[in-house]
């Protein structure tokens, strides 16, 4: 199996691509910064042919109403994300186990 990501403009939402799914979703883990969106990441072919992956970032302030499930009581709070990216995963759909991945 292999993806050289040879088609421009591929779409990674969930049921579009064979292999990756782009995440739409904020990063909880650590105090994390960014939010995860579809719309973030494609694939590009340039003039001369060559084609690429490629994740966009944009620094602006997304707010979002999140359930936090440790504070006493548990309740809704605003969290600040301070710029926007993109996450694929393939999970479910591709397997790898040792050797190299280029």
């Amino acid at each position: 199996m292999s993806d050289e990501f040879n088609v421009a403009n591929r779409s990674f939402r969930p049921g579009d691509d064979h292999i990756w799914t782009s995440l739409e979703k904020p990063d909880g883990v650590n105090g994390a910064l960014e939010l995860y969106s579809h719309n973030m990441t494609s694939t590009k072919c340039d003039d001369d042919g060559t084609c690429y992956f490629f994740i966009k970032t944009v620094d602006e302030v997304n707010v979002i109403h999140v359930y936090n499930m440790y504070t006493h009581p548990p309740s809704f709070q605003d969290v600040n994300f301070w710029y926007r990216g993109a996450m694929v995963q393939s999970w479910n759909k591709f397997c790898y186990q040792g050797g190299m991945l280029e």
